[in-house]
């Protein structure tokens, strides 16, 4: 008699449980399907983001490239614009000199004389 009623507990403590776990074996596995379809989708955006990444990269290469390009046209500029400034200095120099050095020599000769007359 304590078997069968052993027997019965345990049947019914098998059942039990069964009926427990085929609803979370069915959950997990919609959880599961769930997942794949979010990984699924997270996969397909990480490959996106990769290629939109490796764009912007070429593009930042090509405006770096650019910019260096344009510094250096300036910089050739630049240096141009020195060269030439250094020639219209001395050319406006020698004779500025010698304006001034007429000019100094007229006013040193007019109070000369004017001293003279004095």
């Amino acid at each position: 008699m304590v078997i069968q009623v052993c027997i019965v507990c345990l049947t019914i403590a098998i059942v039990w449980l069964i009926s427990i776990l085929i609803p979370a074996i069915i959950q997990i596995k919609r959880t599961a399907k769930e997942i794949e379809v979010v990984a699924k989708s997270i996969y397909s955006l990480s490959e996106e983001a990769k290629e939109s990444v490796s764009q912007i990269n070429k593009t930042i290469q090509t405006l770096s490239n650019r910019f260096k390009e344009d510094a250096e046209k300036i910089d050739s500029v630049i240096s141009k614009i020195k060269g030439v400034t250094e020639i219209i200095a001395s050319g406006i120099n020698t004779p500025l000199i010698k304006i001034m050095s007429v000019i100094a020599g007229i006013g040193s000769g007019i109070r000369f004389l004017q001293g003279r007359k004095g």
